[in-house]
Parts: C-alpha cells; structure tokens; sequence
C-alpha cells in the first residue's frame, strides 16, 4: 500500500527538488549528539516541581498561579520561552556558513520566540482580542461557537505554524530530535487550546490542566532548540 507521502510525491503534489532536500537531510541527519534522555526527563521534572509548587504555595486559591496574568506560571512561561529565542540566535549566529534558508529558519526561530515571550509577559494576544471583541465582529465569532477573539488569536499561532514548520522541514530534519520534541510541543499546544476553548466557565482543573500544558509546550520548544544548537556547536556547522 502506498503511503500518503508516496501518493502525493507520485502526483506531483510535493515539488521534486523539496523531496530531494528532504532525503538529503535524511541522509545528513545522525541520531546524536542532541539533547539527552536525562534532559529531557530534567526539564519535565522540573516543570513539574514548578507546576506543584505553584498549586501547594497558594492553598488558598490552588489555581491562582494559573489564572493571574502577573503569576509565576506565566513567568516561567516566559522564561521558556526567552530560552527558545537565545537558542536560536545562537544557531542562527553559528550558521553563518550555510545556506539561506538556515539562516532564516534561526533567525526566525529567535524573533518568533522573542515576539511570545513579550506576548506572554505584555498580553498581547488578549489586549488584541479584547478590541476586537469590542467590535461588530464579536457577533459572528460568538455565532460560530468562539468565546471571543483571544481565543482565536491563539489558535492562528498553532494553523500558522504549520505551514512555516512545513516549509523549514528539511532544515528541522537535520538536527536531532529536533522534530520529535517540536512534535511533543504542539501536542502540549493543541491541548492548552483546547481545553482553553471549550471548557466554560473555567473550572479549577481546567485552568491547572491549560497552564500547564502551556508550560510543557514551552519546555518542549526549548528543549528542541536547544538539541539543534548543540548538534550545530559540536560539529562546528548547521
């Protein structure tokens, strides 16, 4: 049987010379020296030690770290995030030497990850939505199920990535582990949007369950870039 892959590159669907770049970063791509087993399971760990302390240090109010904009959620958040930034322009300062295309996947990677940690310590996204909810628009988007604008600000961060992560595969692919931690981060994304759009009125486990998963999906982030700046550090090339 024929795989979607095979079908689309039989059908012309996925361009030649984009399935050769794709092979050939196969073929470049070694299983290490990227980020580690005990990395990876450290920054979970940690996470979680975050996430409990948050929870058990406010008993008053279990979830008021996951719901206060000025919390230490949405400072690590931010931090996470901050962390993806500096790993990219490291990459990017480090890939100086090759092609185009690398260079702006990196720099990319750096001012995309720079913008959500401003986004997450300014609120950007929300003041954004707010306005927009101010609008005649708000109708249409309540109609359609939507709880306002904010929520569908975040969900266009997930759609657009999509294409852009798509358009740099054969550049993630290189590195190691790099897609499969960016894998992991989306999943953790899907689910911060999910829960943050259907559950109404949020209840205490949803906004624990939504932050939370925000926070993994800023580890995550981190961790993929950070494997893809260390493969670039020790060979000395992107």
């Amino acid at each position: 049987m024929r795989t979607g892959a095979s079908t689309a590159a039989r059908f012309g669907l996925v361009p030649s010379s984009f399935r050769a770049e794709v092979r050939q970063s196969l073929a470049e791509r070694v299983v290490g020296p990227g980020v580690s087993a005990p990395t990876v399971a450290g920054f979970v760990g940690v996470i979680a030690l975050v996430i409990a302390t948050a929870i058990l240090g406010t008993s008053d109010t279990p979830h008021y770290h996951f719901v206060n904009e000025r919390g230490a959620i949405t400072a690590v958040s931010s931090i996470l995030l901050s962390m993806s930034a500096a790993f990219g322009l490291a990459a990017a300062l480090l890939s100086g030497d090759r092609d185009l295309r690398t260079r702006v996947f990196w720099f990319g990677v750096c001012f995309g990850m720079a913008l959500l940690a401003i986004d997450e310590l300014m609120e950007l996204h929300e003041k954004i939505g707010g306005r927009l909810d101010a609008t005649e628009a708000t109708a249409g988007v309540t109609a359609a199920g939507w709880r306002g604008w904010n929520d569908i600000l975040v969900v266009l961060y997930g759609v657009a990535a999509i294409p852009v992560g798509l358009c740099f595969l054969p550049t993630i692919l290189r590195y190691p582990r790099t897609l499969e931690l960016l894998a992991v981060a989306f999943a953790f994304f899907v689910v911060h949007t999910v829960v943050d759009s259907v559950t109404e009125p949020p209840t205490v486990a949803s906004a624990i369950v939504e932050e939370s998963a925000k926070l993994y999906c800023g580890a995550f982030l981190a961790l993929a870039f950070l494997s893809a700046l260390l493969c670039i550090a020790r060979r000395g090339r992107a």
